[in-house]
């Protein structure tokens, strides 16, 4: 997402600031010929809720690119987990309804002959699987806005599968995960299934507890590598807990530097301008067929914008400044997005030229 970047230790530190909403994208390898735990990590609104229905979430003619197909056992499958129930949803691209099979085409069901389930809603806080009929692996991508506040489960014994809420690598010891209070620590305790993009394959994780046989240091274990601490895994977009005992509320944590205040108002400086309201989007660029991720939004002649991107291991970085006058009415940072697999940013805005209220004066 940038041009250049160097620490954001606030250009803007001597002046009032507001911060816009966060808004993101992510990258989803779909394995071929088998079934791949996801979930969308943005949200369509800036209150953080990763509420979508199938067409949103895939798009109501599919602009996605799942495998279509009017026979589901030909076509890519969405599982979906309602409580005790699954619904394997597919996309029928040909227009059948006159035909033996009586299919429009649409978001249909396994077993649910012509509904139309697109309108359909995966729970807010799960994950879902995407069992690929292709021949190869290949990609999908989600854009939105990024929530800021920890993501809340109400776990139940078995597997639940569970979205990590936020577009970015989050390892295990940043989670928290272990500190819910309905999440049993212990060699007997429950257990996260991470699955690996590059294998497909899952890794089962506990906590260790220091006062349980075989007595190792209190941290993240993978089963079959004990001896070693896993703390630092990444969480994929979708994971599972196995809970064993009567489960409760877990809760995942973002990390520390999404915390924060809005704005800040410096004593004796004019209180900061309005963030500005950006729409996040893909596209698809026609000269090069690549999918770019964009931040748009209105300018005002007396802001100065500042706009950041966020990496794990470093912070808020700077990757643009814009200063009055501004050409246009409008702006946008643009990212182009496959090679970076994910990103968040965010605007910070000033006053170009900040004076001192009236009674500072």
């Amino acid at each position: 997402m940038s041009a250049f970047a160097v620490n954001a230790e606030r250009a803007y530190s001597q002046t009032s600031y507001s911060t816009s909403d966060y808004v993101g994208f992510h990258v989803e390898t779909i394995k071929a010929n088998s079934f791949t735990h996801i979930a969308y990590n943005v949200s369509r609104t800036p209150n953080g809720r990763h509420n979508r229905s199938i067409n949103e979430a895939f798009g109501p003619n599919n602009e996605i690119g799942l495998v279509a197909h009017p026979y589901w056992r030909d076509a890519d499958i969405v599982w979906v987990k309602y409580g005790d129930e699954w619904i394997q949803f597919y996309y029928n691209d040909q227009d059948l309804i006159n035909d033996p099979e009586g299919l429009s085409v649409g978001w249909k069901g396994v077993g649910w002959g012509d509904t139309d389930l697109g309108e359909y809603y995966i729970p807010e806080t799960s994950g879902f699987w995407i069992e690929s009929k292709r021949s190869e692996d290949y990609v999908i991508a989600f854009g939105g806005y990024v929530r800021r506040l920890p993501m809340v489960y109400r776990v139940t014994r078995g597997f639940n599968s569970l979205n990590r809420g936020y577009p970015i690598p989050i390892t295990l010891d940043q989670s928290l995960i272990h500190k819910s209070s309905g999440f049993k620590t212990g060699i007997n305790g429950d257990i996260v299934w991470l699955q690996r993009e590059d294998t497909g394959k899952y890794d089962q994780y506990y906590y260790s507890n220091k006062k349980e046989f075989p007595f190792l240091p209190d941290g993240w274990r993978k089963i079959g590598s004990e001896m070693d601490d896993a703390g630092s895994d990444y969480i994929p977009s979708a994971f599972a807990i196995q809970v064993k005992h009567r489960g409760g509320r877990v809760t995942l944590h973002p990390p520390v530097d999404f915390v924060g205040k809005k704005t800040l108002t410096r004593v004796g400086i004019q209180p900061p301008p309005e963030p500005p309201y950006i729409t996040p989007f893909i596209e698809v660029w026609p000269n090069d067929l690549q999918p770019y991720f964009y931040a748009y939004w209105y300018t005002n002649q007396k802001v100065k914008y500042i706009t950041e991107v966020y990496e794990p291991w470093s912070g808020w970085s700077i990757i643009n400044e814009r200063v009055p006058p501004h050409p246009k009415p409008d702006t946008f940072d643009f990212a182009r997005i496959l090679p970076l697999r994910w990103g968040v940013a965010r605007i910070i805005s000033e006053w170009s030229n900040p004076i001192a209220p009236p009674n500072e004066k």
